[in-house]
């Protein structure tokens, strides 16, 4: 596999990042950059021309990772070229109106690619305006059950107020994509650490729908929420980036999947989420410290397996909540990626509203506040 990854810090520096991506003859390349790209993204097209051989995608973010380096409204480059004629990818795109059409866009993405030989698909969909949980869902109901799934939400610098998805075709707010992988060489890994901890009691979820949380313990859940934020719940619903809630099992054992909310409702005290929450179920908020942050960052690319000394890509998509806790620290989980992978990994990636993994497809699903990555790299297979 050839790889490489850099950056752009503003437009006067684009030639030399372009260099660098064309020598990798690349077949794939991510984009991810800030919202200041996305009003003129005819700057965006124009530079994915420069790889006619190449299939460009990518999203707004809310923070752009690169190297070891992290950086806010620069264009971060991954890009992709497999060795192997048995590698290959497929792709399709699909609007996503509303929350209530997660699921079938889900299932319109998973039907647009081949399922037969797939060995990974990964879902780019808006940040905003959507139940991650019901779109992956969506997806998992089409696609084979020994494929693998990982992706993320587009960001939009914190703000929850639209994203751009990029795909070959364009920039579209309420674009969703899906990019297939095949091919016998591919090795293609996920995984995903949060390193946030609880504080108070596991409360039951007495009256949710969907991704609408309206009743904790049988009392207005943003009165509860507030209660536990103190002070910070002036600053709702940006503070709530620092205040997820992790759901518990019927025996309040915790799950590992967290929930960020991303409106608040005053008039009805609910809490709006970026994906379902589970009516009769159990919540727990979180909290989270730098050290367990960037601790976390390193464990999930740890969790990789058998990658060897080849060179590969490494997708990183972590949540906006762990920049704005980490500030001015935030490169130690790009720092910490690269000293657990070694120089041998490109890594790109980007701040997100929402982070898509599991162990297989059976378990995928939607997290919030986790560092999750994506390893590509291309294995010899014998005749």
């Amino acid at each position: 596999m050839r790889c490489a990854s850099t950056s752009i810090k503003n437009r006067h520096n684009i030639a030399p990042a372009s260099d660098i991506v064309s020598d990798v003859r690349p077949q794939l390349v991510f984009m991810f950059a800030g919202l200041e790209w996305f009003k003129d993204p005819a700057v965006l097209t124009r530079l994915a021309a420069a790889w006619p051989q190449a299939l460009c995608f990518g999203c707004s973010t809310a923070g752009e990772i690169s190297g070891t380096t992290v950086d806010d409204g620069s264009l971060s480059l991954l890009a992709i070229g497999f060795d192997s004629p048995d590698a290959r990818i497929e792709w399709s795109q699909a609007d996503v109106p509303g929350i209530q059409n997660s699921f079938s866009a889900g299932a319109a993405l998973a039907n647009g690619i081949s399922t037969e030989g797939l060995r990974h698909a990964l879902v780019i969909a808006p940040g905003t305006d959507l139940n991650g949980s019901a779109l992956i869902d969506g997806v998992r109901s089409v696609l084979p059950e020994d494929c693998s799934l990982s992706g993320g939400l587009a960001g939009d610098a914190g703000t929850f107020a639209g994203t751009c998805p990029l795909t070959p075709a364009g920039v579209g707010a309420r674009t969703a994509f899906i990019i297939g992988f095949y091919g016998r060489t591919l090795n293609i890994q996920s995984a995903c650490e949060g390193g946030w901890k609880p504080f108070g009691p596991a409360r039951k979820a007495t009256r949710a729908r969907g991704n609408i949380l309206y009743e904790l313990d049988g009392e207005p859940a943003l009165a509860i929420y507030k209660k536990y934020l103190g002070d910070h719940a002036a600053d709702l619903p940006g503070s709530a980036l620092l205040f997820p809630f992790e759901t518990r099992s019927a025996l309040r054992e915790p799950t590992g999947i967290l929930r960020t909310i991303l409106a608040v409702d005053e008039a009805q005290g609910s809490l709006t989420f970026a994906g379902s929450i589970e009516e009769g179920g159990y919540l727990t908020l979180m909290h989270a410290f730098t050290d367990g942050l960037a601790l976390a960052a390193m464990a999930a690319a740890r969790s990789l397996r058998n990658l060897g000394d080849a060179p590969r890509a490494l997708l990183a998509i972590s949540c906006v909540g762990r920049k704005l806790v980490m500030g001015a620290r935030t490169e130690e989980e790009a720092e910490g990626l690269s000293d657990v992978l070694g120089p041998q990994a490109a890594i790109g990636g980007f701040y997100s509203n929402g982070e898509i993994c599991g162990a297989d497809l059976k378990s995928c699903s939607l997290h919030n506040q986790t560092m999750t990555v994506t390893s590509f790299a291309e294995t010899p297979v014998s005749p």
